[in-house]
């Protein structure tokens, strides 16, 4: 067997050479520098990634809400948005829920100024439905959320999408690692038409992290942070278990 570094010669005479792969990390032609290969798309913060995408008011941000009242990523993001001094942003979070409360100071203060949402619960909810916002929400399907990215309703500048794993060059999954959100549908379409994609994760795999929901060509960068979310308040509010005779009915008939 052929050392990994040695130089293969397939087709005698030929003027092409081949190298055998020697892993994801090997040094290459593209990637000559043994930094660049770490830094294309993994940064240190979420202050540096912000510092790469361009933004400017009025832009779209997306979210997905597969951790539901544990998800602690929107909250965080738009309080870094803020910070920036952003106003009049469109939020398209795929849901918004009663953790979201905080973002309630955000539409007050002009950072937000539209909403694209499959619903909303609780204080935001409360504070929206007495005349917060000067834009009447967007309500949506989840499904109707997808066709109005499709046909260009909702462009997104940027996605941020709280992932439970993924390996330096983007491939994600919401299994593995500390907190597991499961599927990740409510993300993919975010993944596939946002002009910029931001991946946030507690949990950096080796590459290549597959079975892959979102991966590496749809991702522009990947920051590691404390925490995305807490799975143990997936299960509540409409996605309970439940004992109620009538929703086990329909849910036996509908499987």
């Amino acid at each position: 067997m052929k050392n990994q570094t040695e130089t293969l010669h397939y087709i005698p005479g030929s003027r092409r050479e081949y190298v055998a792969f020697s892993g994801a990390n090997a040094m290459t032609p593209y990637l000559a520098d043994s930094q660049q290969k770490y830094q294309r798309k993994l940064f240190a913060s979420i202050d540096d990634v912000l510092a790469r995408c361009d933004l400017h008011d009025g832009m779209t941000v997306s979210f997905h809400h597969a951790f539901r009242e544990g998800d602690k990523v929107i909250n965080y993001v738009m309080d870094k948005l803020a910070q920036r001094g952003l106003k009049g942003l469109t939020l398209a979070s795929s849901s918004l829920m009663t953790c979201n409360a905080p973002l309630i100071e955000h539409i007050r203060n002009g950072v937000i100024g539209k909403i694209y949402t499959s619903g909303m619960r609780g204080e935001l909810a409360d504070a929206i439905s007495h005349g917060l916002m000067d834009e009447p929400v967007q309500i949506h399907s989840h499904g109707g959320r997808v066709n109005l990215i499709q046909q260009g309703e909702i462009t997104i500048d940027v996605a941020f999408l709280a992932v439970s794993c993924s390996d330096e060059y983007g491939n994600a999954s919401g299994n593995g690692g500390t907190s597991q959100c499961g599927s990740l549908g409510y993300a993919m379409v975010d993944a596939q038409y946002a002009k910029k994609v931001v991946l946030l994760t507690e949990t950096l795999k080796p590459f290549p992290n597959m079975p892959a929901s979102i991966v590496q060509d749809q991702v522009d960068y990947v920051v590691q942070i404390e925490s995305v979310g807490d799975p143990a308040k997936i299960s509540v509010g409409a996605a309970r278990v439940t004992s109620n005779p009538r929703e086990l009915m329909i849910a036996r008939s509908a499987a």
